[in-house]
């Protein structure tokens, strides 16, 4: 076999490969004779049957197996003598098959390029900390009472804070008919937090069931439906009836509802602190993860391959056009391309990254690790010991967080060697940051 290697520009390369002939009549033959052995034709007993009918029959056949599975063969062991990791799938060109040629073809394609992590020792990171107080206690409380609130019909007129019933109707300024016009018999509206039409809610302030109401309503620019967005419609609405929110008491019966047997508000308060520190943890770990990515990310220069950004790039778009073709219609939205472009190869980067820190460090997903990581999954559940033997049964299911594990360790691999600072943050502040990892 005869291989070259051209460099077009950066990671691109181009293959070029030669089989003889020889070769390829050798596999033929080695083909042939394992058809001879298996065919199975009337008039003749297995392996008996004359060499010139099988090759009448199966010689095509077998010369073009042998050009599949030399084509792939080849390209796999030319990337292997060239010391080549290849990026995506090759573009297979200049192929020639023809008998008595041999076989020849030639490969465009990109490769992984080589990684280097700088010294994480330059990096500035943060130590998070954070305190559960008693009133992020008494938070939690006030936030189930309102899951758990109660609704009464009143029959006075509406304030914030109360729920309006309506029935609506309105008519779109636009020329298309079968979006003119729509309709609802009963719908419920919280007045004073403002839902998917701003300003909607405010309409029903200071209104009292059997009132109508006319009013023009823009529909924001990014509403869900993309043929009412932007556009102005007039709305007629009756008010069916206006009802207040009831919260419950603390009481035995409230409190056992959250699995809290003994019923009392001592009881309840150990178990929501249980439940907040295991929320803090997770979200400390998912904050400090995030961090060290977006360092490892900004003090390393990567070259990228381009098809690796393109896969990347189609997966973070796939459900925003789901979306698109549900409605219809076309995703022409050139920020969100950017921002998703951006995001890609910031994916790509940290990808080849992770591969540069795993191999060089030699970090695995061992047993005791993983198990450790699902333990960590079970303590919110009631049988925890009973959760960790049905997630560790399932071999797809360990698999799965490997790539978790190996995270975790790329992290504490980081942490070791990074300047830190510690950083003190309330609950709410930790809880209200979406830390974005990959």
């Amino acid at each position: 076999m005869q291989v070259t290697v051209e460099e077009s520009s950066g990671l691109n390369r181009i293959l070029k490969v030669e089989i003889p002939e020889d070769t390829v009549k050798q596999s033929v033959e080695q083909r042939i004779r394992k058809i001879s052995r298996q065919a199975k034709i009337p008039g003749f007993r297995p392996g008996k049957v004359p060499r010139k009918l099988i090759l009448d029959r199966y010689g095509s056949q077998a010369r073009q197996e042998v050009i599949s599975d030399l084509l792939d063969s080849s390209f796999r062991d030319a990337l292997e003598e060239q010391d080549m990791i290849l990026a995506g799938n090759p573009e297979i060109t200049d192929l020639k098959v023809d008998e008595g040629q041999g076989l020849a073809y030639t490969a465009s394609f990109e490769v992984v390029p080589e990684v280097s992590v700088n010294p994480c020792a330059e990096m500035n990171l943060k130590r998070y900390q954070c305190d559960i107080s008693e009133q992020d206690i008494d938070d939690m409380i006030e936030k189930l009472r309102e899951q758990n609130r109660q609704w009464n019909t009143v029959e006075r007129a509406s304030i914030d804070g109360d729920r309006a019933k309506i029935s609506y109707s309105y008519v779109v300024d636009t020329d298309d008919e079968a979006n003119k016009e729509g309709s609802s018999e009963e719908v419920y509206v919280l007045i004073g937090q403002p839902g998917l039409i701003p300003e909607f809610d405010q309409k029903l302030l200071n209104t009292s069931a059997g009132d109508h109401l006319d009013f023009p309503i823009q529909f924001p620019a990014e509403y869900q439906h993309q043929e009412l967005a932007g556009k102005k419609a007039e709305f007629s609405v009756v008010i069916l009836a206006v009802e207040e929110p009831s919260l419950p008491e603390i009481n035995t019966e409230f409190i056992e509802q959250f699995g809290v047997q003994e019923g009392t508000v001592e009881a309840f308060r150990k178990e929501l602190l249980s439940n907040l520190e295991r929320e803090k943890n997770t979200a400390i770990k998912k904050r400090q993860k995030s961090k060290v990515f977006q360092a490892l990310y900004d003090n390393n220069s990567v070259t990228l391959p381009q098809v690796m950004v393109d896969s990347e790039f189609k997966n973070l778009i796939k459900p925003y056009q789901e979306a698109a073709d549900k409605q219809d219609a076309d995703i022409d939205d050139p920020e969100l391309e950017t921002k998703l472009t951006e995001e890609a190869r910031r994916r790509v980067a940290l990808t080849l990254l992770f591969g540069e820190i795993i191999q060089t460090n030699q970090l695995k997903a061992d047993s005791t690790s993983i198990h450790e990581f699902v333990e960590e999954l079970a303590s919110g559940y009631e049988d925890p010991h009973a959760f960790v033997e049905w997630y560790l049964s399932d071999q797809k299911r360990v698999e799965q967080i490997q790539q978790s594990v190996l995270e975790d360790k790329i992290v504490s691999w980081v942490l070791d060697q990074a300047q830190m600072s510690d950083e003190s943050l309330t609950f709410t502040d930790l809880m209200g940051v979406d830390a974005n990892a990959v």
